[in-house]
């Protein structure tokens, strides 16, 4: 397989980011997530993959929880912020404004909408777990694009 081709076909695939926060005990903390799908309308369950190597995969494997803060296309510090690797527990949400969800997972204020998840299966596929969730709340905060990968410059994937 000629795997420069590989990248850029697989890299044309559209992603929309977003942050994804978890609950590990009393510990909170967020990524920035890309790799999002539904995959039913009854229930509504969504499914999202996440790196086996980071923290916050055992935080929402133990957990059982996540959430979902869709930002905008003016958002990009936003994603850039929580893409970065947590150097230690209690700093990962910064100075960014949250409340907590009936879940526990922190929801941030400046998102377009928010969305809470309870775990309804975890299967793992090469080196992530896709994490298919069942939509147990959402909150339209307000209206706008939502921000894409590809408007960032940023690549991940292939």
């Amino acid at each position: 397989m000629d795997e420069a081709a590989k990248k850029r076909a697989l890299r044309l695939i559209p992603y929309t980011l977003f942050v994804v926060g978890t609950l590990q005990e009393e510990e909170i903390s967020a990524f920035t997530g890309s790799w999002l799908t539904q995959v039913s309308f009854q229930p509504p369950l969504l499914a999202i993959g996440v790196n086996r190597k980071r923290r916050s995969h055992e935080a929402i494997q133990n957990s059982g929880v996540f959430s979902l803060s869709f930002l905008d296309s003016d958002q990009k510090e936003v994603a850039r912020h929580f893409f970065t690797v947590s150097p230690g527990a209690g700093s990962r949400l910064g100075d960014y404004a949250y409340t907590l969800g009936q879940n526990g997972c922190p929801l941030l204020e400046v998102a377009l909408a928010h969305v809470e998840c309870r775990v309804h299966e975890a299967l793992e596929t090469g080196d992530h777990t896709l994490f298919i969730g069942e939509v147990i709340d959402v909150k339209m905060l307000r209206d706008a694009p939502p921000l894409l990968l590809s408007e960032t410059g940023w690549k991940y994937g292939g």
